[in-house]
Parts: structure tokens; C-alpha cells; sequence
């Protein structure tokens, strides 16, 4: 079993000895900073008072006022309650010799504050109280405060920062290990330390209900960068499928852009050229559907979701929301801007797409392609800018924008695989885009050339960015003669209109599929 699993040892039961909470000795630690004044202290006061007058022994009762230091504890009649200790400095409650007996001498003590505790003084009371053993005594954080807020708000997360070292967690699985009825505890610091874990245990640690106590715990005690330094440790640097020339196409396409070649050797090159793009896609696909590859992939996902689940943990505050399940619409924004690795290897090929000639290898049913030139630095930064975030169909008519699409239709792999870096008129290049339908991982890809070649890598999500290539796409059709602007349809000649007709189909697939804001007032339902 590994070390930071904790078995504790059978209890005895016939040597617990149970205390009813009437006739427990209570110790209150009652907040009486500055900040209480008013209703705050009231509401302590009345909390404070109902529960000592429930008691059976009132006289073994005892209590203290604390803020920026911590008075001695006295009995309830010479309690003086008054808004009078200045800060809020909770560690004093154990730095104060008195109180530390206090506590060792109660079944349950109290610890009232109206929560405006900082951070750093919430991470060192946690430090102390685990040090000192003070939590071994039943303790009761009560947060009193008004109600200018939703309950979501309350400060009431920062009772996992004084759990004991070890946290339980659980998960639903389906290995019998994980169905046990004691749930798993663990030993925080040195499952931090642990390193790579087995496979089991990874597959418990990152279910939901295991993963949000892992980061709760983390959060409250300050571990966030152990945390999320352990979780990299358990990603395998991924062996990125990549639709490869297996076959020899990129020599074959230099071979027929030899000025020199006779047209019998060339009809030669470009039926060889069709069986070496079929063999490459052949070996794609093969690479695609290996189980070893699919098993990484998917453990280095749910890694990456772990990571952003931590990340969005460590910008939250100590607040009740911190607990709960994030809004539909703030998972809309996460799955739009999750910052994960899609590459080629994502790409379905066998998905529904524009289809047609490819002057290069001349295929006559091949998915087409289109290309993206190289932007300027200033261009990119323009795609980036706030107005180009908040109006992503205007700045598609940016006029740098007007000129990024390459009047080259090839298909795909032709484009992927000629020149590097170039297209077939000696244009630098900076995306490839497939015909292929804007759905699932084509979308995907789709969108990670988009980010490179529009926005200089930045990825401003999946609606400003549909938006903005939509706009690009219908621009260039609007304008552009190699496009068909302004030529009626009959007096077309075969190349302009395949390459208008691959445009025009990939846009109207955009709009089919891109999913967007109806109104700015959306609630994102």
C-alpha cells in the first residue's frame, strides 16, 4: 500500500467514552476586532450566549476576546464584550498560554470570527493549530456576519484550512478497491512528496469528488504549487500523431514542379503522388486507433483538466464559492479557452467535407484546402486588441485581414506536404485549413491554426475566433476577382469556381456550427 495511505487502527469501542454535548466544557474564542462592531459582535454574542446557556455545567464554561492579541480566559459573568482588540490575528488564540490551556482543558471549543481573517493569517493558523495539536479537541468555527452578500460569498471554506493533516477522500470507480466503505485517508505532505503514483491510485485521486477535496485541502493550507507540481509529474510527454509523409509525397511534388518533366512522366509522378497521399493517410489513421497512444491521451486530458480545475482554485478567494460547482456558463467559457494541445493528430479525415481537384496530384475527389499567409506582428496584435475581442466581425474587415487568405486551392495534403513554408506561387505561409466539416475535433484543429496564424498563438476562444474567420472568409469572397467577386456564375472558369465553391463551403459550415451569444444580456444557458 502506498505510504501516504492511512489505515487507522481499530477502535475499541468499549473504551469510548461519550460526552454529550450538553455536558461538554466549552471554550469560546470570541472576534472582537474592529471590524466587528455593530451587528457582528451582536450576532456573536447571541450565538455565544444561546450555547453556554444550554450547558449543564455553565461553570466550566470559559471565554475570550482576541484581534490583534488574545486576552486571558475568564468565566461568562466577567466577560466584558466590547469591539476593542484592534486587528484580526486569530494565531494569538495559540500564542497566548492561557488560551492554549483553555482549549486542552474543553470537549469543544469555539473559534467565533466575522471572517475578514487574511489569508497569510488563515495559512498560519493552520500551521500552528496542527503543530500544537489543538484540533484534536472538537473545534467549531462560527462566521458571523450580515447579510450584504449571498450566502455563496460567506467566508465559511476556511474550515478546511484547520482539518487535521490527513484528509479523506473517495471515489466512484469501478475496481472493487474503490467501493470499500471506509473512505481512503490521506497523509497530505507526503502524498505531495510521492511522486508518479500506480495507475489505481491516479484513477482515484483524479475522480471529482477525490480531486475537489485534494484542492480544497491544498488551497486552504497553501499547497497549490505542491499540488499542481504533482500532477505534472503524472502527464507522459505525448507522442503527438501528426498526418506524416510516409511515402514519399513531398519528393514526389518537387518532382513534378520540375519545369523539365514531360507531361507522360508527369501523368506518371501524379498517379503516384494519389497512392503515396492514400498510403500516408492509411498510416494516420493506424497511428490513430493505437491503444497504448489512445490510453496517454486520455490520462494526459484528465490531467489537463485537474490542472485547470486547479488553476481556477487558485484565483478563487476563501469564499463559499470555492465549493461548489462552477455556473453553466462558466464551464462555457472554460471549454472555449482551455488551453490544451490540439494538433493534426485530432483531424477526422473521414468526416463529411468540400471535395474536388487538386492541381498538384490531380486527384479528382480529394478534400480541398485553405491557406492562410503570414500575418505581420502588428496585424496579429490588431486580432488581439479589445475592439477585436468585442467585435470580431468587424475586425475581419481589418485590411490586413483582407489579404491573409492565398488565392492556392490544393488539397490538403498536397498544401501539407509541398514546399515547406510556401505555397505552390512562393508565398510564405502560416495555416493549412482543410474542407472538412466545423465539427468535433475538426473544429479543434481548425481553431489551433487560426490561433497561430491570426492572433500570434494567443487563443481568445472559439466564438471571437469563428467570428472573426467568418468575416475574413466572406470578405475575400466579396472582394477578391481569383474568389469570383463580381463574375457571374456562367462565366467562371473551373479553378475559380472550386475554389470559391471550397470557401463558400467551409463558411456556410461555420456559421451552421459555430455556437455564439444570442444577445449581449445571454445568461449562458
Amino acid at each position: 500500500m502506498a505510504s501516504w495511505k492511512v489505515v487507522l487502527e481499530p477502535v475499541d469501542e468499549t473504551k469510548i467514552e461519550y460526552t454529550s454535548f450538553a455536558n461538554a466544557r466549552k471554550y469560546f474564542a470570541v472576534d472582537a476586532s474592529g471590524s466587528t462592531v455593530g451587528i457582528r459582535l451582536i450576532s456573536e454574542h447571541i450565538f455565544a450566549e444561546g450555547i453556554h446557556e444550554a450547558s449543564l455545567q455553565k461553570e466550566k464554561n470559559t471565554v475570550t476576546r482576541w484581534g490583534s492579541k488574545c486576552k486571558d480566559p475568564t468565566n461568562w459573568e466577567q466577560m466584558f464584550w466590547a469591539p476593542d482588540q484592534g486587528g484580526t490575528t486569530p494565531q494569538w488564540i495559540l500564542r497566548n498560554r492561557s488560551s492554549m490551556d483553555a482549549i486542552h482543558n474543553a470537549d469543544i471549543w469555539f473559534l467565533l470570527t466575522d471572517g475578514e481573517v487574511p489569508d497569510s493569517e488563515v495559512h498560519t493558523l493552520a500551521g500552528l493549530g496542527q503543530e500544537m495539536g489543538v484540533f484534536d479537541c472538537a473545534t467549531v468555527f462560527v462566521i458571523a456576519s450580515h447579510m450584504k452578500y449571498a450566502p455563496n460569498h460567506a467566508n465559511v471554506s476556511r474550515k478546511q484550512e484547520f482539518q487535521r493533516q490527513l484528509i479523506s477522500i473517495s471515489a466512484r470507480s469501478g475496481t472493487s478497491a474503490h467501493h470499500i466503505k471506509q473512505p481512503t485517508l490521506v497523509d497530505l505532505d507526503t502524498l505531495l512528496r510521492a511522486g508518479v503514483t500506480s495507475d489505481e491510485d491516479r484513477d482515484l485521486i483524479l475522480a471529482d469528488e477525490a480531486l475537489d477535496a485534494l484542492i480544497l485541502a491544498c488551497k486552504s493550507r497553501g499547497k497549490i504549487n505542491e499540488l499542481r507540481s504533482f500532477l505534472l509529474a503524472h502527464k507522459i510527454e505525448q507522442l503527438t500523431i501528426k498526418l506524416k509523409d510516409v511515402s514519399g509525397a513531398a519528393d514526389l511534388i518537387a518532382q513534378i514542379a520540375n519545369s523539365d518533366v514531360s507531361g507522360e512522366t508527369k501523368t506518371v509522378l501524379q498517379s503516384k503522388l494519389r497512392d503515396a497521399h492514400e498510403a500516408n493517410q492509411r498510416a494516420y489513421v493506424t497511428a490513430q486507433n493505437d491503444g497504448q497512444l489512445q490510453s496517454i491521451r486520455d490520462r494526459n486530458r484528465r490531467i489537463d483538466t485537474a490542472l485547470r480545475t486547479l488553476s481556477e482554485a487558485e484565483k478563487s478567494g476563501f469564499s463559499a464559492e470555492i465549493l461548489s460547482r462552477r455556473s453553466n456558463r462558466a464551464r462555457r467559457a472554460e471549454n472555449v479557452s482551455a488551453d490544451s494541445s490540439i494538433d493534426v493528430s485530432v483531424l477526422d479525415l473521414e468526416a463529411p467535407g468540400y471535395r474536388g481537384e487538386c492541381e498538384v496530384c490531380c486527384g479528382d475527389d480529394e478534400i480541398l484546402s485553405i491557406t492562410l499567409k503570414v500575418l505581420s506582428a502588428d496585424a496579429m496584435a490588431a486580432n488581439t486588441d479589445n475592439f477585436a475581442l468585442d467585435f470580431p466581425l468587424a475586425a475581419g474587415r481589418f485590411e490586413a485581414n483582407m489579404n491573409v487568405v492565398s488565392s492556392q486551392c490544393i488539397c490538403f495534403q498536397c498544401a501539407l506536404f509541398g514546399r515547406p513554408g510556401y505555397s505552390i506561387y512562393g508565398e510564405k505561409i502560416s495555416a493549412v485549413i482543410p474542407t472538412l466539416e466545423y465539427t468535433d475535433s475538426n473544429k479543434l484543429y481548425l481553431h489551433q491554426q487560426l490561433y497561430k496564424a491570426l492572433n500570434a498563438g494567443l487563443k481568445t476562444g472559439v466564438p471571437a475566433m469563428g467570428q472573426l474567420f467568418s468575416a475574413i472568409l466572406d470578405c475575400t469572397l466579396r472582394r477578391k476577382v481569383w474568389a469570383g467577386a463580381g463574375i457571374q456564375e456562367g462565366s467562371m472558369d473551373a479553378e475559380v469556381r472550386q475554389r470559391r465553391n471550397a470557401m463558400n463551403w467551409l463558411l456556410q459550415s461555420i456559421l451552421t456550427h459555430l455556437r455564439v451569444r444570442e444577445t449581449f444580456a445571454e445568461p449562458g444557458q
